[in-house]
């Protein structure tokens, strides 16, 4: 109980780092993401190129 309460202390009183955290978090996923879908769509380009 003590531990959650001084979590949420911690998180109220580093609210604003605590947002540009998750920002910043949700962001590297979104490129992670991004990037993987362009490695996945150039191997179908390789794939498909080379069987034609």
């Amino acid at each position: 109980m003590t531990g959650l309460f001084g979590i949420i202390y911690i998180m109220a009183f580093t609210q604003s780092n605590y947002i540009r955290y998750i920002s910043h978090f949700i962001e590297l996923i979104y490129v992670s993401f991004i990037n993987l879908i362009v490695r996945n769509t150039q191997k179908k380009g390789k794939y498909e190129s080379r069987k034609i």
